[in-house]
């Protein structure tokens, strides 16, 4: 279902699957990314519901990362791929070094680097820390909860499918 819900803005059918026939996903992150948990989810869900068509996954993740890191290593580690699909998983450790206005700047400055490459560009939030906070007492997910609504926002102003693990 976050799949589903990741790929396409509103809801999905079977008909409006996101991913075409042949296309290469790469996905950006930080070491929640780099762990292949969900990156694996998404990928055994694509090839278990559509086995006939070809698909290509990429798990790019790297532990500590942040935008301006995943930034300066797409040319070699991310475009070489030649991916279509981009998704970016990123903010865990955005929130230490930067407000929510640079934060969605230098979203904007990746989303430009993922068109320049021919993809299409797919947003998730960070997921919370597993610290025992609530919607109703956030804590030390504050910030993470920051990103994820302007991220939110980001998205739809760019017409990209987005998901919210938050």
């Amino acid at each position: 279902a976050l799949l589903l819900t990741a790929m396409a803005p509103g809801s999905a059918t079977a008909a409006e699957f996101p991913l075409k026939d042949g296309d290469t996903w790469v996905m950006a992150g930080d070491s929640i990314t780099a762990q292949h948990l969900h990156s694996n989810y998404y990928e055994a869900f694509c090839f278990a519901r559509y086995p006939k068509l070809p698909f290509r996954f990429r798990n790019s993740g790297v532990g500590g990362d942040t935008i301006p890191k995943v930034l300066a290593r797409y040319d070699w580690d991310l475009a070489p791929w030649k991916p279509t699909v981009v998704s970016v998983e990123l903010g865990m450790n955005d929130q230490g070094g930067f407000s929510v206005e640079q934060f969605i700047a230098n979203m904007g400055k990746l989303d430009e680097r993922i068109k320049a490459s021919s993809a299409r560009p797919v947003y998730f939030t960070s997921s919370p820390i597993n610290n025992g906070d609530t919607n109703a007492k956030l804590g030390g997910n504050n910030k993470l909860h920051q990103f994820a609504v302007a991220l939110k926002s980001f998205a739809a102003g760019k017409n990209a499918p987005f998901a919210d693990q938050f």
